[in-house]
């Protein structure tokens, strides 16, 4: 078993320190990956780290839906939903102090549609991930890793059935997009 040689960060330790850190620990992650996984990672290098640590919002693209809090708060299941969330909408105040919170009820949850990843006006271009289109509370809720691997799966497999389809991604067949999400245990909704 490869050990991480990283360590607890007290919160009150200047930020480059912590910068520097979490960039030592991405060096060792690639590390174990080439070590354990050399076919795969062998000749692997790292690239970049992000250049800030923190940061919980980042630019969307003006998609032809904007998944609202609204939507989120009255989990609505879009009939061209490819993902689903239920992660609580929490919004930290930027003055540092303090966390709104709205927790979901057991068991609900909302989708995102496929037309979230579509840019308006830009026939053959998918986004997925905390930039796909919503508000800036709706973001709040959506910007989770679990979701944005989700967004990125729907991206991929909405490009695979484009391309079987020989269509552009807005005429793609959303039926066929979730057909194949479920067929690879993907939830979507019900």
């Amino acid at each position: 078993m490869y050990t991480l040689r990283s360590r607890s960060i007290p919160l009150n330790t200047d930020y480059n320190v912590i910068v520097v850190g979490g960039r030592r620990i991405a060096k060792q992650y690639r590390d174990a990956l080439a070590t354990y996984f050399p076919e795969a990672f062998g000749n692997a290098y790292l690239v970049a780290t992000a250049p800030v640590m923190g940061v919980r919002e980042s630019r969307m693209i003006d998609g032809v839906y904007t998944l609202t809090v609204t939507d989120l708060k009255d989990c609505v299941h879009f009939e061209d939903g490819i993902a689903a969330c239920n992660y609580d909408i929490d919004i930290h105040n930027p003055e540092g102090t303090g966390t709104s919170h709205y927790y979901f009820k057991e068991g609900t949850y909302y989708t995102i549609p496929y037309r979230s990843l579509m840019p308006k006006n830009i026939k053959n271009l998918l986004a997925a991930g905390r930039c796909i289109s919503g508000s800036h509370e709706a973001q709040a809720s959506f910007r989770i890793m679990p979701t944005c691997c989700s967004t990125g799966e729907a991206a991929g497999v909405a490009a695979a059935v484009a391309a079987q389809e020989h269509t552009d991604f807005p005429e793609t067949d959303v039926k066929n997009i979730q057909a194949l999400l479920r067929k690879h245990h993907a939830f979507i909704g019900e």
